[in-house]
């Protein structure tokens, strides 16, 4: 195991559901089951 996991599978683990993956792969935005999000970031696709 690399110890990385997609943001799919990150809420899957942690409840919630992705909110959008529309500028995937350079971030995506999650919410909790509360509606409370958050944004991931990577360093992929950097202009």
């Amino acid at each position: 195991m690399t110890g990385r996991i997609s943001p799919r599978q990150f809420h899957d683990v942690v409840g919630g559901h992705l909110v959008t993956d529309q500028y995937a792969p350079a971030w995506w935005v999650l919410a909790d089951a509360e509606g409370n999000e958050a944004c991931v970031a990577t360093w992929m696709v950097r202009d």
